[in-house]
C-alpha cells in the first residue's frame, strides 16, 4: 500500500501512453468479475466491490478500467480513484493503468502486491517523488493453533444503528493512525454513510 502526496496524479507531459485502459460499463461486469476469479483470494475486495455496488457507482469514489490485448482478451481490471486497486496479466496493462490514474487528481492510495505496487509505482510517479507512506499487509497469516468458532465469535455481535457514531469514530481513528489524515474532516457525512 502506498499513500500518495496530493501534488501527485497530475498528468505528466512529455510522456506518450503506449497502452490504453478504457473505462468499464455494467455490460462489462460478469467479463470483469470472471477476470478477477482467476485468482479470487487477491481479488477478494476488488470483485466484492463490483458485486455490491456494480461496475458504475458513486461508492467507488473512482472509475472501474480494463486493458483488452490485441486479440481482444482482458489482461486487467483497475479501480482508479481515491484508492486505486488493480489486477493485471501483463506489464501493457500495468503500463496503461499507470498513464490513467496520473491524470486522475484524486488518488491517495495505491494497493496492490510488491512487485506490481513497485513497476505500477516506476510508471505513475514522476521523476524524483517518493511515497508518503509505505505499508505492508500480509494477505493472509498462518496461527499456531487455529482458533474455534466460539472463540472468533464471543462477545462480537452486529452493531447497531444507534452506535454509528462510534464505529465511524473507531474506523476514523484507524485510518488517521495509519494514513494521518481523518476522514471525518473531509467528508464527515460521506464517511458515516460508507460506514
Amino acid at each position: 500500500q502506498i499513500e500518495v502526496p496530493a501534488r501527485y496524479g497530475q498528468p505528466m507531459t512529455n510522456r506518450v501512453a503506449m497502452a490504453v485502459a478504457r473505462p468499464l460499463s455494467e455490460k462489462d461486469k460478469q467479463r470483469a468479475l470472471d477476470f478477477l476469479s482467476e485468482r479470487p483470494i487477491h481479488n477478494v475486495i476488488i470483485a466484492g466491490w463490483i458485486r455490491e455496488h456494480g461496475i458504475e457507482s458513486p461508492r467507488h469514489r473512482g472509475a472501474f478500467y480494463g486493458y483488452w490485448n490485441n486479440d481482444g482478451l482482458l489482461e486487467g481490471v483497475a479501480l482508479i480513484g481515491q484508492i486505486c486497486m488493480f489486477e493485471t496479466r501483463s506489464d501493457a496493462a500495468l503500463l496503461a493503468f499507470a498513464e490513467q490514474a496520473r491524470r486522475e487528481s484524486s488518488v491517495r492510495l495505491l494497493f496492490a502486491e510488491d512487485i506490481q505496487l513497485e513497476k505500477f509505482w516506476h510508471s505513475y510517479k514522476r521523476s524524483c517523488q517518493e511515497p508518503r507512506v509505505v505499508c505492508h499487509e500480509l494477505l493472509y497469516e498462518k496461527v499456531a493453533e487455529p482458533l474455534t468458532t466460539g472463540e472468533l465469535l464471543s462477545g462480537l455481535r452486529k452493531a447497531r444503528p444507534e452506535e454509528l457514531r462510534q464505529v465511524a469514530a473507531a474506523h476514523a481513528q484507524m485510518i488517521v493512525e495509519e494514513t494521518g489524515q481523518n476522514p471525518l474532516d473531509k467528508d464527515s457525512a460521506g464517511f458515516h454513510e460508507r460506514c
